[in-house]
């Protein structure tokens, strides 16, 4: 990727971000389109969680994510600290990788 491409993308970001401030600044006046902003960041970090650990796996590989997500959800419901649910996620899929072949 050259230089030019590379400062052209980053402009574009940039503009892009910037019309969804000013954008979403006039809507957050309406009652209904300011909670429907409240919840976007939960359901985009929920999106990006779920495709992150279902996405391209396969077998075993599948279940220790799926055991990490689910001790994680687990740890994160019980409204245990963000390091602490980190690293029972973390050790959750770390064993399973260890005690499942393959």
């Amino acid at each position: 990727m050259t230089w030019a491409a590379l400062i052209v993308l980053a402009l574009l970001a940039y503009g892009l971000k910037a019309v969804g401030f000013v954008a979403l600044a006039n809507l957050a006046r309406n009652y209904r389109a300011a909670a429907i902003q409240r919840l976007l960041p939960a359901a985009m970090f929920t999106g990006l969680v779920i495709t992150q650990s279902l996405g391209e796996a396969g077998g075993n590989l599948l279940l220790t994510r799926l055991a990490g997500l689910c001790a994680g959800a687990f740890a994160a419901w019980k409204r245990t600290p963000l390091i602490v649910v980190i690293v029972i996620a973390a050790g959750t899929t770390a064993l399973f990788r260890l005690l499942l072949p393959g």
